[in-house]
C-alpha cells in the first residue's frame, strides 16, 4: 500500500511539472512558431497537393527553429508588471565591486543619488517613498542621502510611471546618456566619477543637464505618439 502510495506522490509531482513547464511562456511561445508554420505547411500538403513527405522534413527543422525563437524571446523580454520591481541601480554593485581603495564608501551614492534628487524635485517619486524625501526642495536633505535612506537602491516601485518611463530611457547605464552626461559635467578630470562630491552646486550643474535631456525626451515621446 505505501509503495502505491509513493507511486501516486511521484505521479502527481511529475504531472504537476510537466503542466507547469506546458503552461509557461516559454511552452506558449514555443507551440505558436512551431503550430503556426506547419498549419501552413499541412494546408500545403493536403489541400495545395504538395508531397506527404514535406510534413516529416519540415517538422524537426521547424521544431529546433521554434525552440530557438522562443529561447531569444525569453532572454530579450522585459520583466513585466506583476513579475517584481526592475532595479536601475544599487550603491553595492559600486562598493562591493570594482570600487576605489581608501574612497569612502559615502562616494558610492552620489552619482544615481543626484538623479534621484532630480526625481524628486520634478514630483515622480511614489507616494509610499516620499516620506525620505522631505526636505530636498528646501535644500536640507541632498539626493544621495535620500538614495542612502533608501538603503542605496533605486527600483521601479519607487518612481512614478513617467519617473519609470524616463529613468528607462535616460537612466539606463548600457543604453541611456545619464552616465556620459555625468562624465562630461561633473567628473572630468577627476580620476573617477566616485570622486564627485555630494555639494548643491554639483547637483544644480547637472539637475540643468537632465533638464535638457527631459525636454528633448518629452518632444520624442510627443512626437512618437502623433
Amino acid at each position: 500500500m505505501s509503495i502505491l502510495k509513493q507511486a501516486w506522490s511521484a505521479t502527481k509531482i511529475i504531472a504537476g511539472a510537466l503542466f507547469a513547464v506546458g503552461t509557461s511562456p516559454f511552452a506558449r511561445m514555443m507551440a505558436l512558431c512551431f503550430l503556426v508554420p506547419m498549419t501552413v505547411v499541412c494546408a500545403l500538403v493536403f489541400w495545395a497537393g504538395f508531397p506527404a513527405n514535406l510534413l516529416w522534413r519540415t517538422a524537426l527543422p521547424l521544431l529546433l527553429l521554434s525552440v530557438a525563437l522562443s529561447f531569444r524571446r525569453a532572454l530579450n523580454r522585459k520583466p513585466e508588471k506583476g513579475e517584481g520591481p526592475v532595479v536601475y541601480d544599487k550603491a553595492k554593485y559600486h562598493y562591493d565591486g570594482d570600487y576605489l581603495n581608501g574612497l569612502a564608501r559615502k562616494q558610492a551614492f552620489v552619482h544615481t543619488g543626484m538623479f534621484v534628487g532630480w526625481l524628486v524635485e520634478h514630483d515622480m517619486i511614489a507616494k509610499d517613498f516620499l516620506a525620505e524625501t522631505e526636505g530636498f526642495k528646501e535644500r536640507r536633505i541632498t539626493g544621495p542621502e535620500i538614495y542612502e535612506a533608501w538603503d542605496g537602491c533605486l527600483i521601479t516601485d519607487i518612481l512614478t510611471d513617467e519617473g519609470n518611463r524616463f529613468a528607462a530611457d535616460y537612466f539606463d547605464f548600457q543604453h541611456g546618456e545619464f552616465l556620459n552626461d555625468y562624465q562630461e559635467v561633473l567628473a572630468k578630470g577627476l580620476p573617477s566619477l566616485y570622486h564627485v562630491k555630494n555639494t548643491w552646486q554639483n547637483y544644480e550643474a547637472i539637475r540643468q543637464k537632465i533638464n535638457l535631456r527631459y525636454e528633448n525626451w518629452k518632444k520624442e515621446q510627443k512626437r512618437k505618439m502623433a
